[in-house]
C-alpha cells in the first residue's frame, strides 16, 4: 500500500486496505437499501458530499458543481467550494452533519481515522464509494471512478485524458535531460520530506527530477540528510500564510545551510501544498510549474 499524498497531515499514511474490504463485504452482504436523498437508485446522484480535497476538485471539474451539497473544511479549491456546507475535517468527518445533507453519494479516501465514519455512513443506508489516489496511474482512475459514480463517464474519460495529455506534453519538453537532484520538503521544523513510494516524487520523476529521499511515504529527515543528499533544487510547500511572510520564514531556514547546492544557487521554490499533494485535476499544473524550476532552459523562447 502507497503511502497517502493528501495534506494534512503532511506526514499521513493510509490505513491498511482491510477497511476497505470491509466496506466491500459490507455491501456485499446485505441488501441494496434505499437511498437517504431524493434520487433513485438507477438515477444519476443529485445530492454528492465529497470527503476529500481531491475528490471535490474532480467533481468541480467534471462540471458537476451544482450537485455536490457538502464537503470537507479543507476543500478549497476551485473558490466555489468554500461556499459548500462544510461535513467536518478530512480525518474526523461528521456523521450527523453528512447524513442532514441527505446525500444519495458520498465519495471518501483512505485516510486515518475515517474509516469507522465511513462505515457507519454506508451502514445509513447512503450509497458510499471509496476512491485512491496514490499515484499517477491511481490519480487517472479516481477521475475516471469519480465519474462514473456520479453518472457522467464520458465527461471522466475526457478529464483523465487530458490530464495525463498535459503531464506527457511536459514530459516530451525535459526528454533527454539528466534529471535534476531534488527535495520536496512538505513541512519544516521538524523536516518531512516526499519520499519515494508517493504521488509527489512520481511528479518529480515526470517533471525531469531525480528524489532524492530513498525512504518510502514522508519521512523525517535531519539536517545531516538532507546536506549529504545535495540536492540541486529544493521545492518547499507553502501552508496558507501572505506570501511575503512564507517567502521570508522560507529563506530564514534554509539560509542557514548556504553550502546546499538549492540554496548556493538560489533554487529554492515556494508551491502551493495543494496542487502537488491532491491527486486531481491540478496535478498536471504540478508537473508544468516543477518542470520549468527543474530545466528552465526546456522552457525558454527560442
Amino acid at each position: 500500500m502507497r503511502k497517502t499524498n493528501e495534506i494534512p497531515p503532511a506526514a499521513g499514511r493510509l490505513l491498511p486496505i482491510l477497511w476497505i474490504v470491509l466496506l466491500a463485504c459490507l455491501a456485499c452482504g446485505s441488501p441494496q437499501q434505499e437511498s437517504s436523498g431524493d434520487a433513485s437508485q438507477d438515477a444519476p446522484p443529485r445530492r454528492i458530499v465529497s470527503l476529500t480535497p481531491s475528490i471535490t476538485e474532480i467533481l468541480f471539474a467534471l462540471g458537476l458543481g451544482e450537485r455536490i451539497v457538502g464537503v470537507t473544511q479543507f476543500c478549497d479549491w476551485p473558490a466555489e467550494a468554500a461556499a459548500k456546507p462544510q461535513v467536518g475535517g478530512y480525518s474526523n468527518p461528521s456523521i450527523e452533519s453528512v447524513l442532514a445533507q441527505r446525500p444519495d453519494l458520498v465519495l471518501v479516501s483512505p485516510n486515518t481515522g475515517n474509516r469507522e465514519a465511513a462505515l457507519a455512513i454506508e451502514r445509513a443506508g447512503v450509497r458510499l464509494e471509496v476512491i485512491e489516489g496514490d499515484s499517477l496511474e491511481e490519480t487517472y482512475l479516481a477521475v475516471r471512478q469519480v465519474a462514473d459514480a456520479a453518472g457522467v463517464p464520458e465527461e471522466g474519460q475526457r478529464l483523465a485524458a487530458e490530464i495525463r495529455a498535459r503531464i506527457d506534453e511536459a514530459g516530451r519538453r525535459v526528454a533527454g535531460r539528466e534529471p535534476v537532484p531534488a527535495l520536496f520538503s512538505v513541512q519544516l521544523e521538524p523536516m518531512i520530506a516526499a519520499g519515494s513510494d508517493t504521488l509527489i516524487s512520481e511528479l518529480l520523476e515526470a517533471a525531469g527530477g531525480r528524489n532524492v529521499v530513498q525512504a518510502e511515504g514522508y519521512p523525517r529527515l535531519g539536517i545531516e540528510t538532507v546536506l549529504q543528499s545535495g540536492p540541486a533544487v529544493v521545492f518547499q510547500t507553502r501552508m496558507g500564510m501572505e506570501a511575503e511572510e512564507e517567502r521570508a520564514l522560507t529563506d530564514a531556514f534554509w539560509q542557514r545551510w548556504p553550502a546546499l547546492p538549492a540554496v548556493r544557487d538560489g533554487r529554492v521554490a515556494l508551491i502551493d501544498a495543494s496542487i502537488a499533494t491532491r491527486p486531481g485535476p491540478r496535478i498536471a499544473d504540478a508537473v508544468d510549474e516543477l518542470a520549468r524550476r527543474l530545466h528552465p532552459e526546456a522552457f525558454e523562447t527560442p
